[in-house]
């Protein structure tokens, strides 16, 4: 416990997602000589196999310790599992389901959560007097930025106005480049996130049959559809139907 007059100093946590500005951020953060106390990335089990590649990378080459941070429970018991009681419609019933737009239970379950219970264990207050959390968010980034209105949050890259492609540029002349992930997916979420695009989700179909495998299979035991337009059976006739024609078309061209 603190004595009477005097100040306990901030705890700054960068949080980590893994990607191309998180990974900018921590650059900039190390370049300019700016502590910090403790690195977290939030882990929830759907993270591109090229993330987890790149977490040992950063750690040996900048010289830093990644916390990997998992939730007590993973994301299959809370799709699936987990007792409905404030829902009344599901009231009774068990799991989330896939996240929809009004109840993205994943972000609040998996990270907002978990961070929560994990600085309480270490004693941390979430108040902005009590904690500094440097975020990832990039200049041009200004839907998401509107979003996020947490005081304990700092911006690095829009106080310094590093665009999202002027990250990438600072990761690569840092010779991280995700095993080329960056030149398949635009973004590097989970990938079995529903709000995603079309286009990136064919990018997974296309480039990761392993991991759309998994999600065919998740959604068969799930109550509620992947997206309101599509089922992922649906998606995948679409897509094998979309690199036919691609096929045919780069045949016929050549």
């Amino acid at each position: 416990m603190a004595r009477m007059g005097t100040s306990v100093p901030k705890y700054k946590l960068v949080s980590f997602s893994g990607g191309k500005d998180s990974t900018a951020m921590l650059i900039i953060l190390l370049e300019m000589g700016l502590s910090f106390d403790e690195i977290l990335f939030y882990d929830t089990g759907a993270e591109f196999p090229e993330i987890y590649t790149h977490l040992t990378k950063v750690e040996k080459r900048l010289g830093v310790k990644i916390t990997r941070l998992r939730p007590e429970r993973p994301y299959l018991y809370w799709m699936h599992e987990h007792p409905i009681r404030r829902n009344k419609i599901r009231k009774g019933q068990k799991g989330y389901g896939w996240p929809m737009l009004k109840t993205r239970w994943c972000t609040r379950v998996l990270k907002v959560e978990t961070e929560k219970l994990y600085l309480q264990k270490k004693g941390i207050a979430l108040s902005p007097d009590a904690l500094t959390r440097y975020i990832g968010l990039a200049f041009d980034e200004e839907r998401r930025l509107k979003k996020r209105h947490n005081p304990c949050d700092v911006h690095p890259l829009v106080k310094f106005k590093i665009t999202e492609k002027e990250a990438l540029k600072l990761c690569y002349r840092y010779s991280f480049d995700w095993d080329g992930l960056y030149e398949k997916v635009r973004r590097t979420g989970c990938f079995w996130c529903p709000f995603q695009s079309l286009q990136e989700l064919y990018q997974i179909y296309r480039h990761y049959p392993e991991l759309w495998a998994k999600m065919e299979k998740l959604d068969e035991k799930c109550w509620n559809r992947f997206r309101p337009d599509y089922t992922l059976l649906q998606l995948s006739r679409r897509f094998k139907l979309q690199a036919r024609q691609k096929n045919l078309f780069e045949l016929i061209s050549g």
